[in-house]
């Protein structure tokens, strides 16, 4: 299979993939192939494919719907479970009506009662999911998979064999590894394209019901945005964003327009429409086939689990692996687990990898889009200031700065410091190995410090510099800050003032040598000449080592 269009008409054809398949599912189940309708990602969707069903994700993401649930259901519930169970009890869902059934889970307590309303009309099968992911449920987990699993054996009136699992699973897995591919070219910087696109490739597969081609068909796709980018085609730099949270699709795709159309850049998506579902796979050595799959779908970091410690650990690695410059947790109005997680993403994102973080809540409406938009706006400034504020220390120019003066006579050592200080506008503050300030630079006398500070330890235990800095981002620029000056204290020969010895002893002499290294040849003439022109230095006796 090849494809010939232009990116953006792939982005287009994948956006409106899901309203095609409308279509496409009512064409299957004419050739007798039964659907399996489902809500969420803990769902083995490996189960549906081993008895040769189509699985498919039912309609949940529209305020359309909301007004009819409200009828039956509480205004304050999740707007998510509202917009699910108007589609179905109104039949606005394709997928719903063509499904001879629907799989369930014990997630919240809202969708746990909706599947309650949902049985009277359609039948549904719900998995008991636990709460945690302890050994105790993992095995828990286990045995619900295998009661599905009979339980489909039973409805559909075939044996799910341990070939076509093992076959299932791997499909599975092909599938996930193309997609997880895909998302993986937003780690390039600047990005290639709009994280809006990326989802709408991620979203419309699932709606691809040829899923033996998916993989083919998304990794090509994958080739084609590498090869374009190589050859120049890519965003503008742009703040890079994670979105975290509640399921995002349909109307609520509203926060990434608001993010993309003002200045950023959506890399990744943490949520369950996003990475979540792809960073695992199946073990497909596992001889322990149910075993693997309950393993792969409960280590998913939802906020029913309680610890999460999974999705935190996820977070992190797409803050590191992205380029992350701010995270947007997007709660839906009634998800109370969410919101109350927001409180520990909050804390580990500004605190651990210090970087802004904003909670918008929200429902499917379009009543807030105008707030969004304003906030998502200055987050983006804000972003930006932050970032032209790190970019406008140059570590290689601080060296610049503090190093000409090695020559200098050892009492002139503070002007140097005072030279640094000058361009990062980063106070500093020397202290002996008794904890006593010895030199203080940028402090004024009685003036409150700044709101942080990094402290790193001068050569032989011999006391420590502190620098300090007004905004967060720059916590890694002051910590290399410190340990210039540590080093420049080690070539200086200077160590803290015993308290038998006079200030004017402070300094050791100067050496006379200096080691150089580095790794060819060809640079030497050029060493030579920049050591002559700028510092009167003539190279003796150059000796390379291997």
């Amino acid at each position: 299979m090849k494809l010939v269009q232009d990116l953006p008409e792939i982005f287009k054809e994948f956006g409106e993939q899901r309203r095609r398949s409308f279509l496409e599912v009512k064409e299957y189940k004419e050739k007798g192939i039964p659907v399996v309708g489902m809500y969420c990602a803990y769902f083995p969707t490996e189960l549906a494919l081993a008895i040769g069903a189509i699985p498919v994700g039912l309609c949940s993401f529209a305020n359309e719907t909301v007004p009819a649930a409200e009828r039956k259901l509480p205004k304050s519930m999740c707007p998510l479970v509202k917009s699910s169970y108007g589609f179905a009890v109104e039949d606005k869902c394709p997928f719903f009506h063509f499904a001879d059934l629907v799989i369930g889970e014990t997630t919240c307590d809202g969708k746990k009662k909706m599947y309650e309303m949902m049985a009277e009309f359609k039948p549904v099968f719900v998995m008991e999911l636990p709460n945690s992911q302890s050994q105790k449920s993992m095995e828990f987990w286990k045995q619900e998979i295998i009661r599905t699993k009979e339980y489909l054996e039973e409805f559909f009136q075939v044996i799910i064999t341990d070939e076509k699992m093992k076959a299932a699973i791997h499909l599975g897995n092909r599938i996930r590894k193309s997609l997880l591919r895909l998302c993986e070219v937003m780690k390039l910087e600047p990005a290639p394209v709009l994280g809006g696109d990326i989802q709408k490739i991620v979203s419309g597969s699932k709606y691809r019901f040829d899923f033996e081609t998916t993989p083919e068909v998304v990794d090509q796709i994958t080739d084609q945005i590498l090869e374009e980018y190589y050859q120049g085609t890519m965003l503008e730099p742009r703040p890079r964003i994670l979105i975290t949270g509640c399921p995002i699709g349909g109307d609520s795709l509203k926060v990434i327009r608001a993010i993309e159309d003002h200045g950023g850049v959506v890399v990744a998506l943490e949520n369950c429409s996003g990475v979540k579902t792809l960073d695992r796979m199946i073990d497909e050595e596992d001889p322990d086939i149910y075993g693997a799959i309950a393993r792969r779908y409960l280590s998913t970091g939802c906020s029913i689990m309680t610890p999460n410690d999974n999705r935190i650990e996820l977070i992190g690695r797409i803050i590191d692996e992205y380029h992350v410059d701010g995270v947007v947790e997007m709660i839906l109005t009634g998800c109370h687990a969410t919101g109350a997680e927001s409180a520990y993403i909050n804390q580990f994102v500004t605190e651990e990898k210090n970087i802004p973080y904003m909670a918008i809540d929200t429902d499917y409406s379009k009543s807030d889009e105008g707030q969004i938009i304003t906030r998502m706006s200055a987050f983006m400034e804000l972003i930006a200031d932050q970032k032209a504020g790190d970019a406008r220390i140059d570590i290689n120019y601080c060296y610049k700065l503090i190093f000409p003066g090695f020559s200098e006579d050892g009492e002139n050592w503070e002007k140097d410091l005072n030279r640094l200080f000058e361009y990062t506008r980063m106070p500093v503050k020397i202290l002996d190995h008794k904890g006593q300030t010895v030199a203080s630079i940028g402090l004024e006398e009685g003036k409150k410090n700044p709101e942080y500070w990094t402290e790193y330890e001068l050569p032989e235990k011999s006391g420590s510099c502190v620098v300090f800095y007004q905004e967060k981002c720059l916590k890694e620029k002051a910590g290399q800050v410190a340990k210039i000056i540590s080093d420049y204290c080690a070539m200086k020969k200077l160590f803290l003032i015993p308290s038998n010895r006079e200030a004017s002893d402070y300094m050791m002499e100067k050496p006379d040598f200096m080691w150089v290294i580095f790794y060819g040849e060809d640079d030497l003439d050029v060493l030579e000449k920049e050591l002559q022109d700028h510092y009167d230095i003539g190279v003796k006796s150059p000796s390379i080592v291997p």
